[in-house]
């Protein structure tokens, strides 16, 4: 037996890893939001641009120019950067505080259970495709509208967390206020029905993007029914390509087999180029393996 320091391990990893390798994703999601919003807030005071959460927020269409302006358009040409807004709009949040504060307060209520239940990487792949899933919904009305607004902030990937943590454990107690309790799924129900309603009655032309909410609610249930669908892809490729480069060394062992076979009754002399190129490439193959 030897003794290692706690270092040893630390000086086969790059240094980020070893400092921020075992931080949990809800550690992760708060501390690349929080930084985001600390950004915006320092560009809108120090700048007086807004050019982050102007070119980060998610849109269907690019701000208006000039010419757009002369010709009384309210927004300019398809923007084609959305697949990047995807993600970034729900790093960004509107406001002095409050947007922020809430979303990331609701994170942190429901995201660490949520977190240890699946996994660091399944969390990270479930947030982001709420994230995801909002804001497509949310970027297809304006599309479908000729909107020229745009949607920030978090709260369709907090909906899917949301969602799927009160269909994990329904029945858990909440209080709110720190007085009534009540049950997360009766909470997580009112809040849906509250951007239902909202959406029923108008309130898209707002500040509130119901749609970015209820999309990540959707994809909430559905990664419940279904479960990390990405996860299950990877693996699927991951075996594909293990089976294929089985096949492949069996395929390689019979022909090796048959080439011997051949040497063994015409002798060497008797391959042609397309077996001793074989007989070469496997020859700097095992070489390459060493000993």
């Amino acid at each position: 037996m030897s003794f290692r320091p706690n270092w040893y391990e630390s000086e086969r990893h790059p240094w980020w890893r070893a400092a921020f390798g075992g931080w949990s994703g809800v550690r992760w999601v708060v501390t690349l939001t929080v930084g985001v919003y600390a950004l915006q807030f320092a560009e809108a005071g120090l700048l007086h641009t807004g050019w982050l959460t102007e070119w980060g927020g998610l849109r269907a269409w690019l701000p208006p120019t000039l010419e757009d302006l002369v010709s009384d358009r309210t927004h300019g040409p398809f923007n084609p950067f959305f697949p990047v807004q995807l993600f970034s709009y729900a790093l960004l949040h509107a406001g002095f505080w409050n947007h922020l504060f809430w979303n990331m307060l609701f994170l942190f209520f429901f995201g660490p259970e949520l977190e240890a239940h699946l996994g660091r990487a399944s969390f990270l792949r479930l947030y982001a495709g709420g994230a995801v899933a909002g804001g497509l919904l949310q970027w297809t009305s304006y599309l479908a509208q000729g909107q020229s607004g745009s949607v920030i902030g978090a709260s369709g990937a907090v909906f899917t967390v949301m969602v799927v943590y009160a269909l994990n454990w329904p029945h858990r107690q909440i209080y709110i206020w720190g007085l009534l309790p009540i049950p997360v799924w009766v909470w997580v129900a009112f809040s849906l029905g509250a951007n239902v309603m909202g959406l029923i009655g108008g309130g898209e032309g707002g500040t509130t993007s119901f749609l970015a909410h209820l999309g990540g609610a959707a994809f909430g249930l559905l990664w419940f029914r279904k479960g990390d669908v990405l996860q299950r892809l990877a693996q699927q490729r991951r075996l594909a390509a293990t089976g294929r480069a089985l096949a492949a060394a069996d395929d390689d062992r019979r022909e090796m087999d048959r080439i011997l076979a051949k040497i063994q009754a015409s002798g060497i002399g008797s391959l042609d180029g397309n077996e001793r190129e074989f007989l070469e490439r496997r020859s700097r193959q095992l070489r390459q393996q060493g000993p």
